[in-house]
């Protein structure tokens, strides 16, 4: 499957998990929860200690996500996105998104070995029905042609 193939099956799912929020409001997991929930997507925001985040229930761990969340949006430093993804698809979930700055060799490794469909070095504000700034730069990458294919 092509990146593209794999970014537009992402962008189609209706559930998607993001670990990265934070009590902080300037943390980038808090404006891509509020972006994709505005359109519409039915988000679940996963951090040990916050319950709730802008009206959405918080889940302690990907493993007491709910079973039919099949993508999660990996927002976190690379070592933390080390330990979630094999708990990831323990849970069942076989499509990972690493937000810039999450991914490792070795988390890219893992998601190869284990038939998961990964993004990395993509940026889920650009594809996730952009608009505004989100919107103006994949427009510039369109016509570059520095979109994934």
């Amino acid at each position: 499957m092509s990146k593209l193939d794999i970014i537009n099956n992402f962008v189609s799912l209706e559930k998607i998990a993001l670990a990265g929020i934070s009590a902080n409001e300037k943390k980038f997991g808090n404006s891509i929860l509020k972006t994709l929930a505005s359109k519409g997507y039915e988000m679940y925001p996963i951090h040990p200690t916050i319950e709730d985040k802008y009206g959405y229930q918080c889940y302690k761990d990907v493993s007491s996500l709910p079973h039919d969340v099949k993508g999660l949006i990996i927002c976190v430093r690379p070592e933390a996105a080390e330990e979630l993804i094999p708990k990831a698809l323990n849970k069942g979930i076989k499509y990972i998104w690493l937000q810039n700055g999450s991914e490792s060799l070795k988390s890219l490794k893992y998601c190869e070995e284990n038939g998961i469909n990964v993004v990395s070095k993509e940026c889920i504000m650009m594809f996730a029905a952009p608009q505004g700034f989100h919107g103006f730069h994949r427009w510039i990458w369109k016509t570059l042609r520095l979109l994934p294919n």
